[in-house]
């Protein structure tokens, strides 16, 4: 993580030296559940005249309990964006090795994620908005901890002032006594290989850097707004992602102009509420793969549950109305975590069929597990309107069953 700091400074001074067109840059995350706590051998006390059953066992040694402080004091990092960076807890000579760099010290470090935040002179000018956000805390073997995560942040140098994503992983190496002794950072995006993390050379590293700089030329939404996401990964060749619950309409139909005035008058008015609504991109579809009449399923998103269970984007309404005919059903769809792969091809059977077997080759060979459902439907996603000119911007998704972002609690 801190590398990125030193090598967008770099950008930054080519950038207004030769006037440049300039790129931007991020990081993401990913969520883990926490494996079972190592436990202290308990030791009983035989003595003559005490109940062995009853003696209490002994403390904990202080390698466990300063790695069981470690693990919250990671998470208090995360949170605050190392503000404070929690030196006391790391050996002086601490080594940080990530694609782009390797550093040796804890106050080099501070000096790093410090710029990174936006909290010195030349961060103010580079940066703002930086966060991570973690996903879990780990233990993959003896004397380590692992972290997963996402971190973002504002490349504010640039016109268009880019907002760049990446995931990964932190290993930490600890010592006897519990202090972390070596940090290797690993993105998804170049270090990520079969499932394994494998080392890059850093030329490889700056090329990812830099192309999250670019300026972004997506292709637009057929709507104003899109559903939220949070980003888990970002691989070299897919995504994954986790959604909200989500309220949907869906209707079923046989071309696609059919399930699009279904779904259409719906949001114009035919609807118990008399009402116009506002769906979110993308358009789903899910298409049985038997190929059968009446496989297919059009749905709209219509509102999402925030955190703390409101409906979002139902302007003003306390529930999404019914339908006006029987064709279209409203109905709660729960939060769900999928592989995305993104094409720009036509969402034609022949395209659908090859992409979506290429995200579930990937998404295995990367240790991930389809849900059952999965081989029994195609889930496409698009987001230009039907008849759209323009850039496509399509996706397949595969809903997953085992991932590393089991929800769970911190």
């Amino acid at each position: 993580m801190r590398a990125i700091a030193s090598a967008a400074a770099a950008v930054a001074s080519t950038a207004l030296c030769c006037c440049c067109t300039g790129r931007a840059l991020a990081f993401t995350g990913a969520t883990h559940a926490l494996r079972p706590r190592d436990m202290a051998t308990s030791q009983i006390l035989m003595s003559h005249g005490t109940d062995a059953a009853a003696a209490p066992p002994a403390a904990a040694s202080a390698y466990e309990q300063r790695k069981e402080q470690l693990k919250q004091v990671l998470a208090r990092e995360y949170r605050s964006f190392f503000d404070p960076f929690e030196s006391e807890y790391y050996r002086p000579n601490v080594k940080f090795i990530d694609p782009l760099n390797s550093l040796e010290g804890a106050e080099n470090y501070a000096n790093n994620v410090n710029m990174l935040g936006g909290r010195t002179l030349i961060g103010k000018v580079l940066f703002k908005d930086a966060r991570i956000n973690l996903h879990s805390v780990d233990e993959p073997g003896p004397r380590r901890l692992r972290t997963r995560w996402t971190l973002s942040m504002c490349f504010k140098l640039l016109p268009w002032q880019p907002t760049p994503v990446f995931t990964g992983v932190s290993e930490y190496t600890l010592d006897d006594e519990g202090y972390i002794v070596q940090q290797n950072d690993f993105w998804d995006s170049i270090n990520l290989k079969g499932g394994r993390y494998e080392a890059q050379g850093k030329l490889v590293g700056l090329a990812d850097f830099a192309a999250q700089l670019k300026s972004d030329d997506e292709a637009k939404s057929a709507t104003q707004g899109e559903l939220p996401f949070e980003l888990l990964r970002r691989a070299a060749t897919y995504e994954v992602r986790r959604y909200p619950a989500t309220v949907v309409a869906s209707a079923a139909y046989e071309t696609r102009p059919e399930g699009y005035a279904q779904l259409g008058a719906y949001a114009d008015g035919a609807n118990s509420a008399k009402q116009k609504l506002s769906p979110l991109s993308p358009s789903v579809m899910e298409i049985q793969r038997t190929g059968e009449q009446g496989g297919k399923t059009m749905l709209w998103p219509l509102a999402y549950r925030m955190p703390g269970g409101k409906l979002v984007n139902l302007g003003g309404l306390g529930e999404a109305p019914e339908a006006a005919s029987g064709g279209v059903t409203v109905a709660e769809r729960p939060a769900c975590v999928v592989a995305v792969m993104k094409f720009a091809d036509p969402t034609t059977e022949q395209f659908v069929k090859y992409y979506t077997a290429q995200l579930d080759a990937v998404a295995r060979a990367d240790g991930l597990v389809p849900k059952a459902a999965a081989a029994d439907a195609y889930t496409v996603a698009q987001y230009n309107a039907i008849y759209s000119l323009s850039k496509r911007r399509n996706e397949v998704w595969l809903p997953l069953e085992g991932h590393d972002w089991q929800e769970r609690g911190f």
